[in-house]
């Protein structure tokens, strides 16, 4: 999936439960698929589920949430994304959608296939980050943004689509320094999906893809 330039995601849609596991139970499943932006073809997809501990240690936690990213040809796990867990001070609520699960986490880790750390997810607004004066547009004022940060410190900022705006630059840290800001792709928006495109640089960083591509999944799963 990674090797291809432009990724298009469609929206979220509901699925069947997920099979429980001998440790933790998961429901409430909900699914994205990702495309080909060029020509359409499937390429894997996104799925979301609570997971829950089992035993008396789970009545204590709020459920975290598990996101699992696989590739259509054999359906091989490409990366998962976890949630943290929160101490359930107050019954969970049934009926609430994935999406809205999704939106509501202010932090993910990202794990590669053999769940070694990859890096992390947050959600933050731009006015904390040392962007220079240039790079803060309008496009990017106010809007929400996700910023993923690798085992090397650099970070990488998505931001939300705001209106009047089709496109959305991605922006990340060169190794040469913090301060040192470059264009990695874009994020536009068409008929409710959206359309990551990675940009030339990135050939031979799968990593720094997969923590785009996580932060795009958080920033557009509103």
């Amino acid at each position: 999936m990674l090797e291809y330039q432009s990724l298009r995601l469609l929206a979220w849609t509901g699925v069947t439960a997920l099979p429980s596991g001998r440790d933790q139970v998961e429901a409430d499943a909900s699914r994205r698929a990702i495309l080909d932006a060029a020509t359409g073809l499937p390429l894997g997809y996104a799925s979301c589920s609570d997971r829950n501990s089992s035993g008396w240690l789970g009545w204590f936690l709020a459920p975290g949430i598990a996101l699992e990213v696989h590739e259509t040809d054999d359906d091989s796990l490409l990366f998962t994304m976890q949630s943290g867990r929160r101490w359930r001070l107050q019954p969970r609520k049934s009926g609430g959608s994935g999406v809205r699960r999704i939106s509501s986490v202010s932090r993910w880790e990202v794990r590669d296939a053999e769940e070694h750390f990859v890096g992390s997810v947050e959600r933050s607004g731009l006015a904390s980050l040392p962007l220079p004066a240039l790079e803060q547009t309008d496009a990017h004022a106010n809007g929400a943004s996700a910023v993923a940060r690798d085992n090397g410190g650099r970070a990488f900022i998505v931001s939300s689509l705001q209106p009047g705006y089709s496109m959305q630059p991605l922006l990340g840290t060169q190794r040469t320094g913090p301060s040192s800001w470059a264009e990695l792709g874009a994020l536009s928006c068409s008929q409710s999906n959206y359309v990551l495109d990675f940009s030339s640089a990135l050939k031979g960083e799968p990593f720094v893809k997969m923590l785009l591509l996580a932060a795009v999944i958080v920033t557009t799963s509103q």
